[in-house]
């Protein structure tokens, strides 16, 4: 998905960035075995999977790097990039809460993400507000 970034990566429009980026959404649910209904932000956390924006724009730094042999120009961190935009978005705020921070979920050394996991750090699954939700509990109560 990313052959040629550093060619087209500046000259993406947004529709193409949105519709690049629901195509990622896609991979990253079945990759966390998650419900349709959790957001493109809160999924890429869970999965660790860089959006292709941000890896997009790393390619086009380090090819002009590469091209240009620029020294004094700092190279953008993109982890940082990402935590910025991750606690800044409006969606995926249940997971945000239970992992605001990128890196260390990132750099584990253990576990992976599996269908009973995804749900809780996503709050989307078999809870008693999600049931209610779509029709299928009366009551949110437990």
């Amino acid at each position: 998905m990313l052959y040629g970034a550093p060619v087209w990566a500046d000259e993406m429009s947004e529709k193409g960035w949105t519709e690049l980026l629901k195509v990622q959404r896609r991979i990253c649910l079945r990759v966390a075995c998650g419900y349709c209904t959790i957001s493109r932000e809160a999924v890429s956390v869970i999965t660790g999977i860089t959006p292709l924006n941000l890896l997009a724009r790393e390619r086009k730094q380090i090819h002009d790097r590469k091209r240009n042999r620029e020294q004094g120009k700092p190279q953008e961190n993109i982890l940082e990039t990402w935590q910025t935009e991750w606690d800044t978005c409006k969606n995926g705020r249940w997971t945000h809460a239970v992992k605001g921070k990128i890196g260390p979920w990132m750099n584990r050394h253990h576990g992976e993400t599996n269908f009973h996991l995804t749900q809780a750090l996503s709050g989307h699954g078999c809870f008693a507000a999600d049931l209610k939700r779509f029709g299928k509990l009366e009551t949110s109560e437990c």
